[in-house]
């Protein structure tokens, strides 16, 4: 399988201090075969893809958290549209372009990540050595813990030396389901990633 043909659209850190001011932001929850999630987007891209553990209403929450300043409009429709490509069991027929927002050191981290085949894993080692960084394994897992963008920069890929799947800003149990998931979509003959 070949890495991960998303289009993506890195942001300088800047972007972040701004907390959304001038941005315009459409979101939604929608079902996925990991649990609820909150999908949030702007003409350029999703630049947000939460796992949920709460109820539906925690999404207000998390927007207001990461972009408080931003304009955020409510679009469950497209929420579920985009949800059901990503999520399909062949993969999206046109991959959703990204808009990821971070310190260089995460940008690097988090396209190395995207360069992971699907169903593939590496370590935090040879993440950090896919990065240039062969000594920064420590540095790029934090990297990873920033990540906005659950499974489509697909943190969940990485895991321990030991093999354990470790831990994961959504549970590491939910690590472990998609990781499984992503092996099952494999074994399926029309698998398409």
């Amino acid at each position: 399988m070949s890495p991960n043909p998303l289009k993506v659209h890195a942001l300088p850190p800047n972007a972040l201090r701004a907390k959304g001011s001038g941005l315009s932001l459409r979101y939604g929850t929608a079902k996925s075969p990991f649990g609820p999630c909150l999908l949030a987007w702007t003409g350029q891209g999703i630049c947000l893809l939460h796992f949920l553990d709460g109820p539906a209403t925690q999404a207000d929450l998390i927007l207001k958290h990461l972009w408080p300043q931003a304009m955020v409009q409510h679009n469950q429709a497209e929420a579920n549209t985009i949800a059901t490509s990503i999520f399909s069991a062949h993969g999206p027929s046109k991959p959703p372009a990204l808009i990821l927002c971070g310190t260089p050191f995460q940008l690097k981290a988090w396209r190395a990540l995207l360069e992971i085949p699907f169903g593939e894993t590496r370590s935090y080692g040879q993440l950090a050595e896919a990065m240039g960084n062969p000594s920064a394994a420590r540095a790029a897992g934090t990297a990873i813990g920033a990540n906005l963008l659950a499974y489509l920069v697909p943190c969940h890929r990485i895991i321990r030396e030991t093999g354990q799947t470790g831990q994961y800003r959504w549970g590491p149990q939910r690590k472990a389901t998609i990781l499984n998931w992503e092996a099952e979509q494999l074994a399926t003959p029309q698998a398409n990633r």
